[in-house]
């Protein structure tokens, strides 16, 4: 039926919202009793005379009328919308949709792999909750619940680009399904945690676009239920980690800058207090041996705050060797996690790194500056 339905199409005349109209030659009865069978309305002979249904012969041409609604109860569709809307969901049923010229057999169409994994994501969570009340699917687990509306439209399936990887989806079932009952329950969990900030009409199509993702944090979830973590236990502690770190960080530079902005002053009031009319003035001498010794004491204080920054780097270091040895080989994307939750941080001691090294370099460039200036003084004075 299927197939003649859609060889039909090419005999097509014209269209409404709710009717197509065909002009068809019979050649066999076989062909009658197939339009018999989807009820077709309005039949004319080739003189414009109506006739009924069962006066149709072999050899005659007829135009005849074939309702949208009829259509579909055979499963043929004109539109991508129209197959989202009113298919059985039944992915072994045969179907045909007109827009994209494609039957169930072409799975390796973008739209219809699409529409086949949004389905399979669709049941997968329709088995995992707990309840179903108006289209919305509740699913509970650590007095924590998700509620999700299910339904969607043919909009958020691309018809030019696949959105799960081949096989990502068997695979996560193969995974799923081969896990106790109690480990069953760490996906649920994440899967609450995953769309728990997400809008709630757009949590399917969020999870749905995002499924590796999801499928990912399920893994290090999984990996991590011996020693009661979950993603977000572990992604919780990083980044009170990297909170605590950026403190002991931003405690240490706020000290520098508190204590290093007088270097600026120190160098206005050096060479305001030279004396220029007698360079050997023991006041000259005085204001360079004190800026020599206050560039000793600020080196001081600059190789302090450089070790201290040195022990936050071997703390984060540390800290990091600890979670990447503990997971090494197992897990890579938590490994990224890691790296990736401190690279803001690594960032920035590096940045103060070289400010401390760039405060250095000046502060010892003050007293060679009063010393060069005393030189010029000298040299003038002797060449007058």
């Amino acid at each position: 039926m299927l197939e003649f339905l859609i060889n039909l199409f090419s005999f097509k005349i014209s269209e409404t919202s709710n009717l197509c109209t065909f002009s068809f030659f019979i050649t066999e009865s076989g062909q009658i009793e197939l339009l018999k069978r989807i009820e077709i309305d309005n039949i004319f002979d080739e003189k414009g005379s109506e006739v009924f249904g069962t006066d149709l012969i072999i050899g005659k041409e007829y135009k005849f009328d074939l309702s949208w609604t009829l259509l579909r109860s055979h499963n043929f569709y004109t539109t991508c919308d129209d197959f989202v809307k009113f298919h059985t969901k039944d992915k072994s049923k045969e179907f045909y949709i007109l827009e994209i010229n494609c039957t169930e057999k072409s799975i390796s169409n973008f739209f219809i792999k699409n529409y086949n994994d949004i389905i399979s994501i669709k049941e997968f969570i329709i088995n995992i909750s707990n309840d179903d009340i108006d289209k919305k699917l509740l699913i509970y687990s650590d007095n924590r619940y998700l509620k999700i509306y299910y339904e969607f439209t043919a909009e958020i399936l691309p018809k030019n680009k696949y959105i799960l990887v081949e096989n990502l989806f068997e695979k996560f079932i193969e995974d799923y399904d081969k896990l106790s009952k109690e480990i069953k329950v760490i996906f649920k969990s994440e899967l609450i945690s995953f769309l728990e900030e997400v809008n709630e009409k757009e949590k399917f199509k969020y999870l749905f676009y995002n499924f590796s993702d999801f499928y990912e944090k399920c893994i290090i979830g999984y990996e991590y239920y011996l020693r009661n973590f979950s993603y977000s236990k572990v992604k919780t502690e990083l980044d009170n980690s990297v909170l605590d770190f950026s403190k002991n960080l931003r405690t240490v530079v706020n000290d520098s800058q508190n204590k290093l902005i007088i270097i600026p002053a120190t160098i206005i009031l050096g060479f305001t207090a030279f004396d220029t009319s007698e360079p050997f003035n023991i006041k000259n001498i005085f204001v360079i041996a004190s800026s020599v010794f206050f560039a000793f004491m600020m080196d001081s204080f600059i190789k302090n705050q450089k070790s201290a920054l040195e022990i936050i780097k071997t703390n984060i270091d540390n800290y990091k060797n600890i979670f990447l040895d503990k997971n090494k080989s197992k897990i890579l994307s938590l490994n990224n996690m890691i790296l990736k939750s401190f690279l803001e941080t690594d960032n920035e001691l590096n940045r103060q790194e070289n400010w401390m090294l760039g405060i250095r370099i000046i502060n010892w460039i003050i007293p060679s500056m009063l010393f060069i200036f005393l030189l010029s003084l000298i040299y003038n004075m002797h060449s007058h």
